[in-house]
């Protein structure tokens, strides 16, 4: 659904405008979001648990609730798609 956003904006604005309000390249955020997968996904090893045990944190944050592991493995494989999908299509429509 990002992806599809940043998309619409490039086809109203141009793809030039759309690169301006991401301010880095979508290219750097599949690193970050395997780096956070992939941390989400030791941690528990860290612990003697198998890979991909859900942690949580002991107090809940206020607004937020209670946050565990399997959050953070869902943002890195969101930045992940978001990173490949508008690095393919920014590609495509600067080529054009």
């Amino acid at each position: 659904m990002a992806a599809i956003a940043f998309v619409l904006h490039s086809f109203a604005n141009g793809t030039a405008n759309t690169m301006k309000i991401l301010r880095h390249k979508p290219l750097s955020l599949i690193p970050i979001g395997l780096c956070t997968s992939a941390l989400s996904v030791v941690i528990p090893m860290a612990f003697d648990l198998p890979p991909m045990t859900g942690l949580w944190f002991e107090e809940p944050i206020p607004v937020i609730g209670m946050i565990g592991s399997a959050l953070f493995f869902d943002i890195g494989v969101y930045l992940v798609v978001i990173g490949v999908v508008l690095t393919i299509l920014f590609t495509i429509a600067l080529e054009e």
